[in-house]
This record gives structure tokens, C-alpha cells and sequence, in this order.
């Protein structure tokens, strides 16, 4: 296989009450994200 993990990898979401981005590396999957939120609702449109 000739998968890479990228290298300095800069997380960034554009708006960060409604959304989260979270990153980590470990030596199962190697570098990974999770991103989530409560996306469209009252307290974000």
C-alpha cells in the first residue's frame, strides 16, 4: 500500500460554534478526524 498520513496538517473550520474538527495519529490508523456538531439548529443557521 502506498498510503501517506499528510504532514503538517492544519485543522480548520470556518465556523467553529457549529461545527468541531478534531485530529490524532495513532499506530493502528494513523492519522485520523472526527468532525461533527450540532450543524443547523436555533443557536446556529
Amino acid at each position: 500500500s502506498n498510503v501517506k498520513d499528510p504532514e503538517n496538517l492544519e485543522p480548520f473550520v470556518t465556523r467553529p460554534p457549529c461545527y468541531d474538527l478534531r485530529t490524532g495519529k495513532d499506530n493502528k490508523f494513523g492519522v485520523f478526524f472526527y468532525f461533527g456538531g450540532p450543524g443547523y439548529s436555533t443557536n446556529c443557521q
